[in-house]
């Protein structure tokens, strides 16, 4: 068994703990048990629970700002004219606060959120990927038309589109 297949599992174990007991349940042991493999192991890896955690907590934020930019990928193509589609359009492509996704999505960015607090190695990699969204968002934004149909949601683009 390879050095990545190890970690692969581990990430896959700590993601599923994380999704059976949350945050304060995760136990390392557990983890391990999951994984097949050892408590010395993780921390061979990952240092500690909290290395742990930043690495699998800042995956699953890397993946939510990867959908989010595979959703919106032709409002980022730099070959698409400026107004090639408008604010509604980008509307009805966000997923509604009632949906499935969007619930989901919620309680995975409470656990990071709860994380970051006493995780600096979550800190570090979440502030990081969050200039990545943000830097995606405005560029979505920007290339909108909002001028076809005037609109006051435009604002809520913007919100619901940074809250993501």
């Amino acid at each position: 068994m390879t050095q990545v297949d190890s970690r692969a599992r581990i990430i896959a174990a700590a993601k599923h703990e994380l999704h059976e007991v949350g945050i304060l349940g995760l136990r390392v042991q557990d983890v391990a048990n999951r994984a097949g493999t050892s408590v010395s192991l993780i921390h061979k890896y990952f240092e500690d629970r909290d290395g742990l955690l930043a690495q699998v907590l800042g995956d699953m934020h890397d993946e939510r700002i990867d959908n989010w930019e595979t959703l919106f990928s032709h409002a980022l193509s730099d070959s698409m004219p400026r107004g090639e589609y408008s604010v509604e359009n980008l509307l009805s492509n966000l997923p509604l606060p009632n949906s499935n996704m969007f619930q989901s999505l919620g309680w995975d960015r409470v656990q990071m959120l709860a994380a970051l607090k006493d995780n600096p190695k979550l800190r570090a990699r979440i502030e990081q990927t969050t200039q990545r969204l943000f830097s995606l968002t405005l560029k979505v934004v920007s290339n909108a038309d909002a001028s076809k149909h005037p609109n006051p949601g435009l604002h809520r683009v913007i919100s619901l589109s940074l809250a993501a």
